[in-house]
């Protein structure tokens, strides 16, 4: 079953619990999204994607819809539903009302829903999707999250998460207040007791009283470790509603269970109908009852390894990936067959013939990685050392040759994305391109977004004046490769017929281009080198795209002492430009605009709310919301005339040719 499966791929916990299961289980193919949101404009993701699906067959179309709704269009979908191929999503956040609310204006887009919330489900249901959704539990990669036999308990309480507050600002009924008013008195509950109590996680070495038990930045492998050493893992997830007795189902309640943890967290009608209370999982009602659950246990350690242990064996029995993939994508394959959305999937045909229901379930396992032999170096001294020593390998069946070659770290290197022409093998030469991630801009190391990279995408033919200056020689330096007077084409953007390897890497230590002329390329204008450097250390100053946008914008209305306003002040991009104020200290900022903090100050600065802007009337609206950002801007569009408004999530809105200078 092939299987194209698009979303913000980057992060650990989506490549542990969903890409690596799924390669054991079909022949997928994955499109990150993150690399093309970081480095290239607006519309660019329809057009690859598009591209894609014109060069290679797919079975079906899986969105991991988590940050991708605003990047594509409702057009897309209909000209892909057209061509007959199944479109199916999984929303990892849906639970009524805040995060349904977001979803629901776009589920026409999919021929099935898979949802891991019970009440997004009935929401469908009610509203006639019957077999078209379906409930998906998170579940969780055994082979990543599982008990450590014989680690020793090192902590009495441990707390995993991200702290929000770090360098952002949330209306009070954000679900991270409640968490972060509960953490700090169950902190105060074991100092008191005299208990071993950890958080670990980005941003809670800045928490006024939390930073004293703070444990660091994990690692995946660390985490489970420091579950395996816990004796009670604290794992809340709260309702985004605000509401102080409500939930959300996170995967992290599965990834403690399949380490064999003890764990409590709020209580979870969902969670209680997957695991028994009591008996494998542990709920509390308000903070004295988990003040009194949290000293119980650990004064009884028998019942306490005895309910871990059974919350461990049910979750390797009925809670793996492995068995949501299969109950998604079995459920696929019937909608197919049986026509899905208005008969669009019906009678596909799929090669020789209509397949049927065994055909598009059955595994294919049959992957890309082995048709490329990936050949490291650095240098050219390493390559001339490689060249005096290069034959072919005996019983190597790989297809094509990939030199990575230069001075970078590999984030990932996605093959899937050139099957075609890989099975195909005809090319003498596959062109790829490579995003090179050139500055991190925090210190999560589980979660990969566009927010928190800065990076460019480096083409097959990199011409002289492509990139700034700074950046060009950075690229020169890190991703040798051919230079002539076109520019510099990078090793690593080129896969090698086996029997030609030997004579590319004498052209490109000869300097000869030629071989261009010579050689026929696929140019397929995948991006499937995912590589990164450390642009600081060769002082190269990076910042966010919408960042490097701005600041030209924000110096000039400096100059002309003209008003601006922000629109948005809750987020990570409303806290990046929080950051860069102080460097237009003459801006004639008047504050920000957020309906639910209306009244209150954001990093010195009042917040206004929607009201306010027709008598403020700033020179300069500027968007700051990534998520809520098209919203916002369709309800104030009609004030176009009145002030100019700048969209920071969109870079490539016409209003920035016209205002930029």
């Amino acid at each position: 079953m092939r299987i194209l499966m698009v979303g913000m791929l980057s992060s650990l916990y989506i490549k542990d619990c969903w890409i690596r299961p799924m390669k054991a289980l079909y022949r997928p193919t994955f499109v990150d999204i993150t690399p093309i949101q970081a480095a290239c404009r607006r519309g660019v993701l329809e057009a690859y994607l598009h591209e894609l699906l014109r060069r290679t067959r797919f079975d079906c179309f899986f969105f991991y819809s988590d940050g991708i709704q605003q990047e594509l269009s409702d057009e897309f979908f209909e000209v892909v539903r057209q061509s007959g191929l199944p479109i199916i999503a999984f929303h990892a956040d849906d639970e009524p009302e805040v995060w349904y609310r977001k979803n629901e204006p776009v589920d026409h887009r999919y021929d099935l829903i898979a949802t891991h919330s019970r009440r997004g489900l009935q929401r469908r249901l009610e509203k006639g999707w019957g077999e078209r959704t379906l409930y998906l539990p998170w579940g969780f990669n055994p082979q990543v999250f599982r008990p450590i036999p014989n680690s020793p308990k090192r902590y009495d309480v441990v707390y995993i998460g991200k702290n929000l507050f770090s360098n952002n600002i949330f209306s009070s009924d954000h679900e991270s207040y409640s968490r972060q008013e509960i953490l700090v008195e169950l902190y105060r509950h074991c100092r008191e007791a005299g208990l071993n109590f950890r958080v670990f996680g980005s941003g809670w070495d800045k928490h006024p009283v939390l930073r004293d038990c703070y444990g660091g930045v994990l690692s995946t492998e660390e985490m489970v470790e420091t579950y395996n050493q816990s004796r009670i893992v604290f794992n809340v997830g709260f309702s985004a509603d605000g509401d102080p007795r409500g939930y959300q189902t996170k995967l992290r309640h599965f990834e403690v269970a399949g380490c064999g943890a003890l764990q409590i967290t709020n209580r979870n009608p969902e969670l209680a109908e997957l695991f028994r209370e009591g008996e494998e999982i542990l709920f509390f009602d308000d903070l004295q009852d988990l003040k009194e659950k949290v000293r119980y246990y650990l004064q009884h350690a028998d019942e306490r390894e005895a309910i871990a242990a059974r919350m461990g064996e049910s979750a390797h029995r009925a809670h793996t990936t492995t068995h949501r993939l299969q109950a998604l994508f079995s459920r696929a394959s019937q909608l197919c067959l049986t026509g899905g959305v208005n008969g669009a999937c019906r009678g596909v045909q799929r090669g020789g013939g209509t397949e049927t229901a065994a055909d598009f379930r059955s595994p294919d396992v049959t992957g890309c990685d082995g048709m490329v032999r990936q050949v490291f170096f650095a240098d050219r001294d390493e390559a001339s050392r490689l060249l005096a020593a290069w034959r072919e390998e005996p019983g190597d069946d790989s297809r094509y040759v990939h030199f990575l070659a230069g001075d970078f770290v590999v984030e990932n290197v996605e093959y899937s994305l050139v099957r075609s022409s890989l099975e195909t093998g005809q090319a003498p030469v596959i062109a790829v391109r490579t995003f090179l991630e050139t500055r991190k801009l925090d210190d999560n190391k589980v979660q990969r977004w566009k927010e928190n990279i800065c990076g460019v995408v480096v083409p097959e033919l990199l011409p002289p004046q492509a990139l700034r200056q700074e950046l060009k020689e950075l690229v020169g330096r890190r991703l040798p490769g051919f230079v002539s007077d076109e520019g510099l084409r990078p090793l690593v953007n080129y896969l090698i017929h086996p029997s030609l390897a030997k004579d590319w890497l004498a052209a490109f230590l000869a300097d000869d281009a030629s071989l261009f002329r010579r050689w026929k390329a696929d140019y397929t204008g995948m991006i499937v080198n995912d590589l990164r450097v450390d642009a600081a250390a060769d002082g190269v100053i990076c910042e966010r795209p919408f960042i490097e946008k701005l600041r030209p914008l924000l110096r000039r209305w400096q100059e002309n002492d003209q008003s601006v306003m922000f629109y948005g002040a809750q987020g990570l991009m409303a806290a990046n430009v929080a950051e860069i104020l102080p460097d237009y200290p003459g801006l004639r900022l008047l504050g920000f605009v957020d309906r639910r903090l209306a009244g209150k100050q954001v990093y010195g600065y009042p917040v206004y709310g929607y009201d306010d802007l027709a008598r403020l009337r700033p020179d300069l609206l500027i968007i700051a919301a990534e998520q809520s950002g098209p919203a916002i801007y369709r309800s104030v569009s009609h004030l176009r005339s009145q002030m100019a408004i700048v969209p920071l999530y969109d870079l490539a809105a016409p209003v920035w040719d016209v205002l930029s200078v």
